[in-house]
């Protein structure tokens, strides 16, 4: 079935605002919620001064909310949207919409256990299906609890998802300040994701202080994505040494999937530590600009791959730096690489921790030791804190050995720990950390 759409194609036609979906915890049942809490007369970006004004609109709970949604049509996605949060054990999960901006905001909540929750902003297509989209945040958030619990850091999980186009025109403004707006309204702190740039988010930044990573011109402390390519190449390190018992780079093969800003700075570093590079990217820019900076002498060092068939070459180590789910039943079978170091979140393609154990699995049968991404890249949700918390008294320094801790040393110990259990590493890290996310659950 199609679901491109529907709730929120709903809270328009139906002139809602929100439809909030929320665990409670004394019943384990989630509560559904239905609301018209703006008119679309707001102008967003005089909210810090004027306010939101209230909307005489209704407010309809559980009962009424569902009896609602199902006389649209909408009950097998409601049921199916219930069973993701069930599956994932989260918090919460809620779709805001803005008739004045056209905007399609997602917040999802996985836990607060160990504080405010954290996680990035990612902006969709207005196209894509509302299900993938929701199935995308959902997971991502859940793996920002265990990815925060593994930094050490007092954060919980979530993650904010966006469907529409970029703001351009006569509204940007407005809907850069609605973002913000909905930012702060999730109660989180996030930093942007896929489909927003540093300056998007120094646009953000100028409405919210809950949003990092924005330009060093703007006083932010920059993109996250060498700090996290710098834990990915410590994992990686880690990874081969208990393979092969030797770390070093030089002369391994490293096939790299994604050279964005966290893959296009690990394929630096691989090449700067002499390794051999196979490369692929949709963006055929991307690679010229890897070419282009490469030392001369390591040009000849790089491969360039058809994005589909990365997966088949033979390597040392495969690094997925691009979209999440691309590890998949099919794709399972054709990887070539000993080892695979996530930089991308959500590698494997799972709607569940259950799910991810079986993926795994299947490679473990395959004789491939999986590390969990929720540790390889954690580097940038710790650079991200150390803004949040310190602004313009960031410490790289502080950065970089909370990352070494972690990503070097935490995961040398998940493998040996792994080993003797005889477990794979992601059984082993689910089993540390899980008491600690789920412990008032």
């Amino acid at each position: 079935m199609d679901e491109r759409g529907r709730i929120f194609e709903f809270l328009q036609a139906k002139g809602f605002t929100s439809c909030r979906f929320k665990m409670d915890p004394d019943i384990r049942a989630v509560r559904i919620f239905l609301a018209r809490e703006w008119t679309p007369e707001v102008n967003w970006t005089r909210i810090e001064r004027d306010g939101v004004p209230t909307s005489p609109g209704p407010r309809h709970e559980h009962t009424v909310a569902l009896n609602l949604l199902e006389a649209a049509g909408l009950q097998g996605l409601v049921v199916e949207i219930l069973g993701l949060i069930h599956r994932g054990r989260h918090e919460g999960l809620e779709l805001m919409y803005d008739l004045r901006t056209g905007t399609r905001f997602i917040t999802a909540i996985h836990s607060t256990t160990l504080g405010q929750p954290s996680g990035g902003i990612r902006r969709h297509d207005p196209d894509e299906s509302e299900l993938a989209v929701l199935r995308d945040t959902l997971n991502l958030a859940r793996a920002m609890s265990f990815k925060n619990a593994a930094a050490g850091l007092p954060n919980g999980g979530s993650k904010l998802g966006v469907m529409s186009a970029r703001p351009a025109g006569s509204t940007a403004e407005e809907a850069y300040a609605f973002l913000a707006f909905a930012i702060d309204r999730s109660g989180t702190f996030t930093g942007p994701d896929m489909g927003y740039t540093l300056e998007d988010a120094n646009r953000m930044r100028v409405h919210t202080k809950n949003i990092v990573g924005g330009t060093t011109e703007s006083g932010s402390s920059g993109a996250t994505g060498r700090s996290a390519a710098h834990g990915v190449a410590l994992a990686l390190q880690e990874g081969l040494r208990h393979l092969t018992g030797k770390a070093g780079l030089t002369g391994r093969k490293i096939a790299i999937q994604g050279l964005g800003q966290l893959g296009g700075a690990l394929a630096d570093r691989c090449l700067e530590e002499g390794a051999k590079l196979l490369v692929a990217d949709v963006d055929g820019g991307a690679i010229d600009a890897l070419l282009k900076r490469a030392p001369k002498g390591a040009r000849g060092a790089v491969t360039v791959v058809d994005p589909e068939e990365i997966y088949d070459v033979k390597a040392d180590a495969f690094a997925p730096c691009a979209r999440g789910g691309v590890v998949s039943e099919r794709t399972v079978a054709r990887i070539q690489a000993p080892l695979l170091v996530p930089g991308a979140n959500n590698p494997l393609r799972a709607t569940s921790q259950e799910e991810e154990l079986s993926m795994d699995a299947s490679l473990a049968q395959r004789g491939i030791l999986f590390l969990p991404d929720w540790i390889v890249n954690c580097g940038g949700v710790i650079h991200g804190r150390e803004e949040f918390l310190r602004g313009k008294h960031f410490s790289e320094e502080r950065v970089r050995q909370r990352i070494d801790r972690v990503c070097q040393e935490g995961m040398r110990e998940l493998l040996e720990r792994a080993k003797k259990a005889k477990q794979t590493p992601l059984v082993a890290a689910y089993a540390k950390y899980e008491r600690t996310v789920y412990r008032n659950r």
